[in-house]
């Protein structure tokens, strides 16, 4: 989803017409000192609450998804197509995480003081991120499937074709985010022209309908197809698996064996997806409320407000290495063999 404050553009000039209708001299002294040390956008006690917060999700995603691309690098037979996606998935997860310190300068700071190219890549990034993010996820369900239910020789498929598949969801996720690079700039804010002025970081659409028409669009694109898309897979993977031992009325072991380690990949799987499902709603509901009246949020906090749903969203980053973790049998055996964790 498009991880901004949107709604940032308006209330500013909002209160640029305040100020401009109604200023005296101690409105002067007021502002002079609210430019100073008091730029922040949250009160102190709940900033430093999410600033913790952002930096441990931060630091456990990082290490969390370096740790899973290290495990898979360092095991070959952990080199299947599986999980060449899911270290995609955790190389965007990296990245995801990376980018949080500018993404809560945005959120929690009145002004932006990176410049202009930093306003434009921040708010792309985030975006692009998500969407490799999702697509990876419809990406490992479908191959999922494919294995299951289409190929049942589970034949590996061409590692050309999986490096194009790769590609593709990069490629396709940087052109879907274009108009966040296109759209987004610093604009100077003159509350007393030639005295008081400061930058702050926005979306500047060429009109409404252009923005409402995009936002609509990731909304489906990012959240609502896929989940339908993979929502269906996984009940034709579960519907297939059950058919296929009351088909055979057969509980050898062989077959048993095959029809576990399946759900327990169905499993994963499903928990990778309810993951992005339920940490994602909170801000894509909140970005489609904005995006229709932003006069919703006029009278609270609405940074706080975004603040939170992204922090709930990001999670997302953190919780999926520990999933590859405590439901992938492969993974864990991989990991107990490294310095330090054999130990363990």
């Amino acid at each position: 989803m498009i991880t901004e404050t949107p709604s940032r553009d308006y209330e500013s000039q909002e209160d640029d017409k305040l100020f401009t209708q109604n200023f005296s001299d101690s409105d002067l002294m007021n502002l002079l000192a609210e430019s100073g040390p008091n730029h922040h956008l949250i009160k102190p006690s709940t900033e430093v609450c999410l600033i913790v917060a952002y930096v441990l999700v931060m630091l456990l995603g990082i290490v969390g998804n370096l740790l899973v691309c290290y495990v898979v690098y360092r095991n070959k037979q952990l080199w299947y197509p599986l999980n060449f996606l899911i270290v995609n998935l955790a190389v965007c997860d990296v990245f995801q995480s990376c980018s949080l310190p500018f993404t809560m300068n945005k959120l929690m700071l009145r002004f932006w003081s990176l410049g202009n190219v930093m306003c434009k890549i921040t708010s792309t990034m985030q975006t692009l991120v998500t969407f490799v993010s999702t697509f990876t996820i419809v990406s490992i369900a479908i191959e999922r499937y494919r294995v299951i239910v289409v190929d049942r020789k589970r034949s590996s498929p061409n590692s050309d074709l999986l490096l194009s598949n790769i590609l593709a969801i990069w490629g396709i996720s940087l052109c879907l985010s274009i108009p966040m690079f296109v759209y987004h700039r610093v604009d100077k804010r003159e509350i007393i022209p030639a005295l008081l002025v400061y930058e702050v970081c926005i979306e500047s659409w060429s009109s409404y309908v252009v923005r409402a028409v995009y936002t609509t669009c990731v909304v489906l694109i990012q959240y609502v197809l896929p989940l339908i898309l993979i929502s269906v897979m996984h009940c034709q993977i579960y519907n297939f698996l059950r058919q296929q031992i009351v088909k055979k009325f057969v509980y050898d072991k062989r077959t048993m064996k095959i029809y576990r380690r399946n759900k327990r990949n169905l499993i994963l799987l499903t928990t990778i997806t309810m993951t992005f499902a339920i940490t994602w709603l909170p801000v894509t509901i909140l970005n489609v409320l904005v995006d229709l009246d932003y006069r919703i949020f006029g009278g609270g906090n609405f940074n706080l407000i975004y603040s939170v749903c992204l922090l709930i969203a990001i999670s997302s980053v953190s919780i999926n290495p520990i999933v590859y973790g405590l439901l992938n049998s492969k993974f864990r055996s991989a990991l107990t063999d490294l310095y330090p964790f054999h130990v363990l």
